[in-house]
């Protein structure tokens, strides 16, 4: 990567660091997950020292203009130190299936880091929920949480052992795990909320609780009904389809809480707490 060529973009957001940069990055390591699920390591300290849990990046998948647009991709991990990011990505299309077949040592165009991230200010407990591939931004919160010494519940949900992603990596931190699969291969059997209500139901909670979660719509709905029955604040990070990443297409808005404005999941969030945005589904 060509350090001297680096052109740090300004941008108004409430992100504590506002640069953002347009560079190829190498890859470092690729690694299948399971048979659906990849993890890229890119050589990015520029991203690395500014990129907060919650933010992406917007990746051009092959060297060419086809496709057209790039993906947005949650920041998965970040080690500032060494320099490097990961990212966390679902084979599901043709974009996904293009860049599974990059290599170590091969560059990959990155715009980032975008959006605007997780506010870890105001919450000693956290209970972290993700289905499928919303485990993607939620990693990297438990990881910067755990570093501030809150206390973490992490509750994931799949829809089969098949899908099952990430547990070794959370085994090895001071946190406590709940898995669930539709199916019941690994864990409870049920829906991952089912194990959060459970949770809510038998133990106390600090004024201090706050619910993190990304993945799908119904979910995020239920876990906004049980943050509602139990008094909780929620902030969701919200999976849509995006195409510039940067809030000037207008292609990712959507209804304001209060019914007559729109947000913008690319600039305005990708992560929003209740009261900003109508979660419909």
């Amino acid at each position: 990567m060509n350090r001297e060529n680096l052109k740090p973009i300004k941008r108004n957001t409430k992100v504590q660091d506002s640069r953002i940069y347009l560079d190829n990055y190498t890859v470092l390591e690729k690694e299948w997950l399971n048979p659906t699920f990849y993890r890229l390591r890119l050589d990015a300290s520029t991203i690395a020292a500014v990129a907060r849990p919650g933010q992406f990046v917007n990746v051009r998948v092959t060297p060419t203009c086809d496709p057209l647009l790039r993906r947005p991709l949650s920041i998965f991990r970040v080690h500032r130190q060494s320099g490097w990011i990961e990212l966390l990505v679902k084979l599901v299309g043709r974009g996904s299936r293009l860049l599974s077949e990059v290599q170590p040592q091969e560059q990959l165009n990155l715009l980032g880091p975008l959006g605007h991230g997780f506010d870890l200010e105001t919450c000693n407990t956290a209970l972290v929920v993700g289905g499928g591939i919303g485990i993607a931004p939620l990693v990297f919160l438990i990881e910067e949480l755990i570093a501030l010494q809150r206390s973490v519940m992490v509750f994931l949900g799949f829809r089969h052992q098949k899908e099952v992603c990430c547990i070794g990596i959370l085994k090895n931190l001071p946190l406590h795990l709940e898995v669930a699969t539709d199916d019941g291969s690994v864990g409870f059997s049920g829906l991952v909320t089912s194990v959060l209500e459970n949770y809510l139901q038998t133990n106390s909670l600090s004024d201090s609780t706050c619910i993190f979660a990304c993945g799908p719509t119904p979910m995020l709905k239920k876990i906004d009904s049980l943050a509602r029955r139990f008094s909780l604040p929620w902030q969701f990070s919200l999976e849509t389809f995006m195409a510039c990443g940067i809030g000037a297409c207008m292609g990712c808005a959507i209804p304001a809480a209060n019914g007559a404005d729109y947000k913008l999941v690319c600039k305005d969030g990708p992560v929003f707490s209740n009261g900003q945005v109508k979660i419909d589904g």
